[in-house]
């Protein structure tokens, strides 16, 4: 699925966009038709002699399309957004949700068959459990946590708090790491890793190399994860929200406590509820957060659940883990270049040109059916290499999981069983960090192991992520994926899934940004990301910012038009009617423009895509997973004799929470919980900046005979740090040419090292660093300073409820002076804020993470942004478009090589 799932996917309920959409055009119609109704009384009356019966008809058949319109605004959004992709054609438009899910295991195993005698990549990038939360019937109702838990469970079967800042609810996922044999089994690591840390692991895996021409800020987990490292290489890791840097925090070795300083937190809304649950995510700027001075501290290690901040009269060491933090954030930003955005509102904005689609232009349709081939992949995927030295190398990655939500990680409710067993033969990190905790910078920094910003795919305005598959932002062509490096290793690559890291830069084919451009062979799934705009029964949430200020705009244009008319027909005012008749037909056009543009949003951006066509526009989201899963077995299948690499970008658990019926119900959850135990069954706290909440994740490794199996590592890690690991693996090298922030988890998941390689972690909202993590290895304490942290809204809900995401800046933020300060060793939750009266040790962690961010800050370098507003605005001629533009439909999601 090149876009990601939206509640507009899924056909029952109602969706944000849709809702909102209807009723603006409800509200247009009714304007139209009191407009046609006045005008025909006053001619037959005679009161509006000036009328004519041209003006009446034309106004007349206005108000009939804008009805229809509004009656065919579901059909549209999910043709436009809910499809899937095989490669670089549309499979299926629109894509089918309840199979989904099924498609994409059957590409995983199919892209490992076609790839076990390896060496191969597979990213698997999972729709569950994000929302809509589609659950296959045989999991639907399965978990004791409604939609949910069965989408969780869904997951699991398959393998075998969004948007919130840097609030660790947001950011802090699971991570597990798998490798029989090489990895110790049933090991846990609370080291701070980052999502970012899988790239140069994949790199160093693969044995190439980062790239040496840019910051790459991911971390080579494979010292962690073989346990030859005791601690992680994240000192300090930054968390941003956009461009916004909201939270940092700090891995104090020496005491091994983990500090997080949030310099800037959203506001929730309703205050107190956690969330921002007005809005699709948290804001990162302005006066919905809140800046705080001194800044939040919260100690990880005894508060992870960042519930009670430290105050300098509660922890000694308050002043120190500030301005230790505060000089991280300084030398971290140091490092930081100009980017082009991606995510502007010119990117964002939907373009026809753009729009993917399998057939006719704009209905995108093609009946071709699928052949679903279910696997449990778990069963099959201890794959022998034919190249011992090049392993096959499979990851999967949950979109919007929480690190409580699995069964291996303390949740007694959710059942996750192959997840749980893919951590008790494994390696389990309890300290895995995402990048960002956004879906396309996170994402960013995990296949390139560098902070988004350092490439441009973080945002320093309101757009954090594409908006549209029309828009022309994307990862950058010069930015290095260890997709890429491993390709030249030898490896056969695979995508299955969500890429949501643009498609096109000029014209609607040239996929610039595509998969198949940054180093995968293969590709299959969502273009863009699951929004609620993909489900036609859900609230809109695509830029309702945006949408609100252009129906205002034309409700002024159109009452002034009115009112020109009026005072015409009264002969109040001298005009011409050509002069009235020609502002009416820019205002139509006007409002026709951005107006159409938002009913075709699911049509337009929930696709499938195989490599460079259109499969399924719109997507249907209850079949999404099952479609995920057939092309993973099919890519694995295709590819058993490898070496392969397969990324299997799980759907799940993002939203719209679509579950398939199978798993409706089967949780105690809803519909989250549902979602959650799908994505299991397809295994075999958004926009925090920097609280753990929205940046700490699940990690697990699992190699046979190579990791050992139950191990658990505390060591701070980060998604970055697959990039040099994977790298690693296949014996390439990691880029020289630029900064690479992923560091090798082999050393540490072989347990050949006792500490991450991350002493600093840097944690940013959007291209702002709001908190810093100090390991201090010598005393084994995490330590996190916040500078910055979101203004939750409403107060203490520990979320922006009123926002999509908490903001990065502005008067939505608060700047911490003193930063807060959080011993993540005994505060994870991040619930108690050490005092800078607390002694000495506040302020030696506070001097030690603000030097190390000063440190950091000097390996910033200037980058184009890719999220501008420009990039970011849909464009109709980069729309990929299955059919006749601009209704695009189609569904042809068989893989012909199977044919």
């Amino acid at each position: 699925m090149p876009f990601s799932m939206m509640a507009d996917c899924e056909r029952w309920g109602l969706s944000e966009k849709r809702a909102v959409l209807e009723r603006r055009l409800d509200v247009c119609s009714q304007l139209v038709a009191l407009a046609t109704l006045t005008l025909t009384i006053g001619k037959l009356t005679c009161l509006i002699p000036a009328a004519s019966w041209t003006l009446v008809i034309w106004s007349t058949v206005v108000c009939l399309l804008l009805f229809a319109t509004s009656c065919l605004v579901g059909a549209l959004i999910e043709h436009a957004d809910c499809f899937l992709m095989r490669n670089h054609s549309i499979a299926q438009q629109p894509m089918r949700s309840q199979k989904t899910m099924p498609l994409m295991l059957r590409e995983v195993s199919s892209f490992i068959k076609r790839n076990k005698q390896g060496p191969f990549l597979l990213f698997v990038s999972f729709l569950h459990v994000h929302t809509p939360l589609v659950t296959t019937e045989n999991f639907r109702g399965r978990s004791a946590h409604g939609l949910y838990g069965d989408n969780t469970e869904e997951m699991d079967w398959m393998v075998g708090g969004k948007g919130m800042g840097g609030w660790e609810g947001g950011i802090r996922v699971p991570g597990i790491f798998r490798w029989p044999g090489v990895l110790p089994a049933g090991r846990v690591i609370h080291e701070p890793t980052s999502l970012m840390d899988v790239f140069p692991t994949v790199v160093h895996l693969a044995g190439g190399q980062v790239p040496q021409d840019r910051v790459v800020d991911g971390r080579d987990l494979l010292a962690l994860l073989q346990g030859t490292a005791r601690h992680s290489d994240h000192e300090f890791l930054m968390h941003y929200c956009e461009s916004f840097l909201h939270a940092a925090r700090w891995h104090q070795r020496d005491r091994g406590a983990v500090w997080k300083v949030h310099f800037a937190t959203p506001i929730f809304q309703p205050d107190g509820a956690g969330a921002c649950y007005g809005q699709a995510v948290c804001p990162c700027s302005g006066d919905k957060v809140t800046h705080h001075i001194p800044p939040l501290l919260f100690d990880l290690s005894r508060d992870p659940s960042e519930a009670h901040a430290l105050t300098p009269d509660t922890e000694p060491s308050f002043h120190l883990v500030v301005e230790t933090v505060a000089r991280a954030v300084a030398a971290h930003r140091r490092t930081l270049s100009p980017v082009p955005l991606q995510l502007d509102a010119a990117d964002n904005t939907w373009k026809p040109w753009l729009q993917p689609c399998c057939g006719r232009f704009p209905f995108c349709w093609n009946s071709l059916n699928v052949l679903l081939v279910m696997c449990l992949l778990l069963k099959t995927c201890e794959l022998k290499s034919a190249n011992t030295s090049k392993p096959n190398i499979l990851l999967i990655m949950a979109d919007d999981l929480g690190i409580g939500d699995l069964g291996c990680y303390g949740n007694s409710t959710l059942r996750t069983p192959n997840i749980d067993r893919l951590a008790e033969e494994g390696v389990r990190l309890t300290q895995h960090l995402a990048a960002a905790p956004l879906c396309t910078p996170s994402r960013a920094a995990f296949l390139t192991g560098r902070h988004a910003f350092r490439s441009g795919m973080d945002a320093t305005d309101g757009y954090r992520a594409l908006q549209w598959n029309a828009g022309s932002g994307g990862l950058p062509q010069n930015e290095t994926t260890f997709a890429r490096i491993l390709q030249r290793q030898g490896y056969t690559t695979g995508l299955i899934g969500k890429w949501h890291q643009g498609i096109n830069c000029a014209s609607r084919n040239d996929h610039c940004h595509h998969p198949l451009h940054h180093g995968f062979d293969y590709f299959y799934g969502m273009p863009f990301t699951l929004v609620n705009d993909c489900h036609p029964d859900r609230p809109p949430a695509l830029d309702a910012g945006l949408r609100a200020k252009l129906w205002l705009s034309t409700q002024i244009m159109a009452l002034g038009v009115l009112t020109v008319v009026a005072g015409k027909a009264c002969r109040l005012i001298s005009v011409s009617w050509r002069l009235v008749l020609s502002v009416a037909t820019l205002v139509l056009l006007f409002f026709t423009s951005w107006y159409a543009s938002f009913g075709f949003v699911r049509r337009w951006n929930c696709i499938l895509m195989r490599n460079h066509e259109v499969t399924e526009q719109p997507m249907a989201l209850e079949r999404a997973a099952s479609l995920v899963l057939k092309e993973a077995v099919s890519f694995l299948a295709r590819n058993k004799h490898g070496p392969f690499l397969l990324f299997v970008s799980l759907l799940h658990v993002h939203v719209p929470l679509v579950t398939t019926e199978r798993f409706l119900g089967k949780s105690q959850h809803g519909l989250y919980g549902d979602n959650v135990e799908e994505m299991d069954w397809l295994v075999g706290g958004k926009g925090m900046a920097g609280w753990e909440g929205g940046i700490r994740v699940p990690g697990i490794f699992r190699w046979p005979g190579v990791l050992p199996a139950g191990r658990v590592i505390h060591e701070p890690t980060s998604l970055m740090d697959v990039f040099p690991t994977v790298v690693q693996l296949a014996g390439g090298q990691v880029p020289q040419d630029r900064v690479i922030d992923g560091r090798s988890l082999l050393p540490l998941l072989w347990g050949d090292a006792e500490h991450s390689a991350h002493e600093f972690l840097f944690h940013y909202c959007g291209q702002y660093l709001h908190a810093a993590r100090w390991h201090d290895k010598d005393s084994g304490r995490l330590w996190k300073v916040h500078y910055t942290t979101p203004r939750f809204h409403p107060e203490g809900a520990g979320a922006c409820h009123s926002r999509s995401v908490c903001p990065c800046s502005g008067a939505g933020v608060t700047h911490h002076d003193p930063p807060l300060l959080f011993d993540l060793s005994e505060d994870p939750s991040e619930a108690r804020p050490l005092s800078p009266d607390a002694g000495p040790l506040y302020h030696e962690a506070v001097a030690r993470v603000g030097r190390a961010v000063r440190e950091h800050r000097r390996s910033l370098r200037p980058a184009p942004e890719q999220l501008s507003f420009w990039n970011v605005v849909w464009k109709p001629w980069l729309q990929p478009c299955c059919g006749p533009f601009p209704f695009c439909a189609c569904s042809r999601d068989a893989d012909p090589r199977e044919t």
